[in-house]
């Protein structure tokens, strides 16, 4: 089946606003929700469905050891296949006798822009993880390429009316990423933002050289996403506007342990009764609990919003490890049909074992986008629709439509662009400073 010989869905969705947030985890999350710090993950939470979003553990044969990688699972939500039928198995994939970093044209089977694209639905996609380079949608794509500081020089060529070849897989339309450069204008206060927001980093450098540069680097990115998304809901009438934000993954590796235990540090002195550290994942949350509620606020009050996390965190017992992935992650989604303050696990605070009677997957993620859109479902997806999330009336007007097959809709084209040698090496440092490679 080939992308002109499908028909047009027969029902159109709502206004769709789709938020990937890397490392949000209900054990930090909910007593911020309960202590009022987070009011609008709160509100979204009373006018929605919640509940503990399972992950998809994978085996990372670069390393020899299976966890929940972040490429691995965002593009698992992103299709609604598992690593088998999506191919994007590790951060770097090898081939061709060298490693070059996930990107989109390794992806083997359809992402939700594709089919969104295919059926004339629009999208805006930001930052999506291997989504560089930047597919043709009908929308506007920026992609995971254009939050790295490396390809800034691209956006300066784009200024002067050049157009080199990495500019053209930066974004989608190609143009796009002259609006980013001259209408959103990317922030260049980073340091100052982060002595304000979280921690005052240029005063107390508690943080070893490549970690602190991480860290500058992904915060820097993450406003960058929330901004283009912004400028896209404010600018662009689209049917699904999808971010990305990383930063709550990279704060709950560095600084999980510190709010347990304040005097795990890496040897740097730090003044008497400075405790600013202890605070940063609270404060990332935070800052991530502002941005969701400006582009809800934004998106409008009829559109739907999905908040959904590929992973949670937990604690090394002893302190003395960085704190690691776990497979409870966070699902949040209100909107048109959707039955209010309802747990979809039956109880966040039960056992596993309620838990898992209630399993909520990342492969249900696009499914259910299918199915709250009148879109075809694949029957190769190996999720499904999370019905127990619409109200009864809701369902029994609106019958889910099933396909075969979405054929040779996207997934695997080759598309002729390299990342520049500044970006590649700015993305292998955070996977440096975060464990995931040596």
């Amino acid at each position: 089946m080939r992308l002109e010989e499908l028909d047009a869905a027969p029902e159109s969705g709502p206004k769709t606003l789709l938020i990937g947030v890397d490392g949000l985890s209900w054990n930090r999350l909910l007593p911020l929700v309960e202590s009022g710090k987070m009011p609008n993950v709160a509100k979204l939470m009373g006018e929605g469905g919640y509940g503990v979003l399972h992950s998809h553990r994978t085996l990372r044969e670069s390393v020899g050891k299976t966890g929940y990688w972040s490429p691995v699972v965002w593009t698992t939500i992103a299709t609604g296949v598992g690593v088998d039928k999506h191919g994007i198995d590790d951060f770097n994939i090898r081939g061709a006798g060298r490693a070059t970093l996930a990107a989109s044209n390794h992806r083997q089977a359809p992402a939700f822009w594709n089919i969104f694209s295919a059926y004339g639905r629009s999208v805006g996609v930001v930052g999506w993880w291997a989504s560089w380079p930047a597919e043709e949608v009908n929308g506007v794509m920026a992609s995971s390429g254009l939050g790295l500081r490396g390809d800034r020089g691209a956006r300066r060529s784009a200024r002067r009316g050049d157009e080199p070849p990495a500019l053209e897989a930066l974004t989608w339309p190609p143009d796009f990423a002259r609006v980013v450069d001259e209408e959103v204008r990317p922030p260049a206060d980073t340091e100052r933002f982060i002595d304000q927001t979280l921690f005052p980093i240029t005063s107390y450098p508690i943080l070893a050289e490549r970690e602190r540069n991480t860290l500058e680097s992904v915060v820097e990115q993450d406003r960058l996403y929330y901004l283009v998304t912004r400028y896209l809901i404010e600018h662009r009438d689209l049917d699904l506007y999808a971010t990305y934000l990383e930063g709550v993954d990279l704060a709950g590796h560095l600084f999980w342990r510190f709010a347990e235990d304040p005097d795990l540090l890496y040897g740097v002195p730090v003044p008497a009764g400075f405790d600013e550290h202890t605070y940063l994942v609270e404060r990332y949350y935070g800052l991530v609990d502002r941005w969701i509620g400006s582009l809800v606020r934004r998106a409008g009050r009829d559109a739907a919003v999905v908040v959904c996390s590929d992973h949670g965190f937990r604690s090394d017992p002893d302190h003395q490890r960085k704190a690691d992935h776990s497979g409870y992650g966070v699902l949040i989604a209100k909107g048109p049909g959707v039955r209010r303050g309802h747990d979809l696990n039956l109880t966040l605070g039960g056992s596993l074992a309620d838990r898992l009677r209630g399993r909520v997957s990342v492969f249900d993620v696009l499914p259910t986008l299918l199915y709250m859109h009148g879109l075809p479902i694949s029957e190769e997806l190996d999720g499904r629709v999370l019905y127990r999330l619409f109200e009864r009336s809701y369902l029994q007007r609106r019958p889910e439509v099933r396909i075969a097959s979405y054929g040779d809709l996207g997934g695997g084209r080759a598309v002729e662009a390299e990342v520049s040698a500044e970006a590649q090496q700015e993305h292998l440092e955070r996977l440096r400073s975060l464990g995931y490679i040596d």
